[in-house]
């Protein structure tokens, strides 16, 4: 289980008191039962990624903020460090695609396309502006590029 640091039990006493709210407002809002509310906001019970998701529909917040300051996903990161991130990895298959045998090679692509238009979708990047072609496109090259 993650271990939830004190900056997540600040911020959510923070928000209770932004709203007014007591702990037994967050707890009918959530779902969740009094007793777990005060155990987590006294630092006794960890935070589940499901009780994030409670606190967040409850909050009416991305549940990727909630997850990401109870310790859950890594600290957003901006778009400069992804795409960084997106040409070293690129840069990481072209190295590696010529060691494999053609049908790992072909799952290999398969799978970076997926990828691609996952994080494409996540990025709000729509068909309608090319978003997803470009990432098929990029990764088609990646392939093609090493099978000659």
């Amino acid at each position: 289980m993650v271990t939830m640091d004190d900056s997540f039990v600040t911020w959510l006493i923070d928000e209770l008191e932004d709203r007014g709210w007591s702990q037994r407002e967050l707890a009918r809002r959530s779902g969740l039962s009094a007793t777990t509310v005060s155990q987590i906001l006294t630092g006794q019970r960890d935070v589940s990624p499901d009780v994030c998701l409670d606190f967040a529909r409850a909050l009416r917040l991305l549940p990727e903020d909630v997850l990401r300051r109870a310790g859950h996903l890594p600290p957003a990161r901006d778009e400069d460090d992804i795409d960084a991130e997106a040409r070293f990895l690129v840069q990481k298959l072209q190295d590696i695609l010529p060691l494999l045998p053609a049908e790992q090679q072909q799952r290999v692509m398969e799978t970076a396309v997926v990828l691609a238009e996952a994080y494409s979708a996540a990025a709000g990047v729509s068909e309608s502006n090319n978003g997803n072609k470009k990432a098929e496109d990029v990764s088609r090259n990646i392939y093609y590029t090493n099978r000659q």
